[in-house]
């Protein structure tokens, strides 16, 4: 990410901001989930034997939890600070048949499999200050009863009009929340649906991210539902919403069915809606389509076949870029 003079990125052990020219560090941030942290915790332990029973799911899981997850690897800013997702239980996966010992190899008893915390790091801490500005989230307990505790951000916020916006899930409802960028003070909240297996026993939709888009008034959020949700920006009241899924799930609407829970792409690149004169273009990460859509009122406007693409880069003079794992391709708007 770069935020005026500074490059930002992800390392093993948090978040690292470095000098663009010079390529110095002007500051760090150590991170609650980190890949360091994680082989720290099953090395302690199982230490180095490659005798467990769990260690082959273990290194499954660290891929998954990280190179395969845009929750955790997509960073936002406003300019002024840099917004991640920290504080993730990312110890339980289903592609490992070993799942009771990879959760206690390298499960982090701080942190809840049903919540997560959204960070804000300034851009320009002050002296002799750390980076943090503030973080909301975290688990529900009876310490912890403060702004959006016990949701669970998937993603960091789109940063549009003063206000920060996101996606969260709560008790199966999934939010899109409007926060303060100053302090995380919660504006509003308002449902866009909801799901049927809560993420602790649906854990493959953690590591897929629901990145907002802002146009014209007009917040777009993919839901992880079959669905995209157009938002008010302002007063946060339901505008439309526009299904893409396949003709079974539609019966369930608002809900997705976890027999048909199939994805396409690398879960690693979070699916950004883009936007050009009023029509929006996606690809969603449950949808087999590059779709385009009416902004303002979620009618489908064309739709075509995904093939190997991955996600929507830009939409630049009426040409929209698709990049896929082998090939990119240019699309008329």
């Amino acid at each position: 990410l770069i935020v005026a003079d500074l490059v930002v990125a992800r390392n093993f052990q948090g978040i690292r901001a470095l000098d663009a020219e010079t390529g110095d560090v002007v500051w760090e941030y150590q991170c609650e989930t980190s890949l360091d942290a994680m082989v720290g915790r099953f090395n302690q332990l199982f230490g180095r034997s490659t005798q467990h029973p769990g260690q082959v799911g273990s290194q499954l899981c660290f891929q998954h939890a990280f190179a395969d997850n845009s929750t955790v690897g997509t960073l936002t800013t406003d300019g002024e600070r840099v917004y991640a997702v920290d504080s993730l239980d990312l110890s339980y996966r289903p592609q490992s048949r070993h799942r009771a010992a990879d959760r206690q190899s390298i499960a982090d008893p701080k942190v809840s499999p049903d919540s997560n915390r959204l960070i804000a790091l300034a851009v320009r801490p002050q002296v002799d200050a750390g980076p943090l500005a503030w973080s909301v989230g975290g688990p529900q307990t009876s310490e912890n009863q403060g702004n959006l505790a016990g949701h669970f951000f998937l993603g960091p916020p789109l940063s549009a009009d003063g206000r920060l916006y996101a996606v969260t899930e709560h008790d199966r409802q999934l939010n899109l929340v409007a926060l303060d960028p100053q302090s995380g003070h919660l504006h509003w909240s308002q449902g866009i649906g909801f799901v049927e297996l809560p993420i602790p026993e649906d854990p493959m939709r953690s590591a897929i991210s629901c990145s907002p888009t802002y146009a014209q008034g007009v917040i777009v959020c993919p839901t992880q539902l079959g669905i995209l949700v157009g938002v008010d920006a302002v007063s946060g009241s339901l505008l439309w919403a526009s299904y893409y899924g396949n003709a079974e799930a539609v019966r369930g609407f608002g809900r997705w069915p976890h027999t048909t829970h199939r994805t396409y792409g690398h879960a690693g690149f979070p699916d950004v809606p883009q936007v050009s004169g009023g029509k929006l273009v996606c690809m969603p990460r449950h949808s087999e389509n590059v779709v385009c859509l009416d902004v303002h009122s979620g009618e489908w406007l064309w739709t075509i076949d995904r093939n190997d693409g991955e996600y929507v880069a830009a939409i630049d003079n009426g040409t929209v870029l698709v990049v896929g794992r082998q090939y990119c391709r240019g699309l008329s708007l």
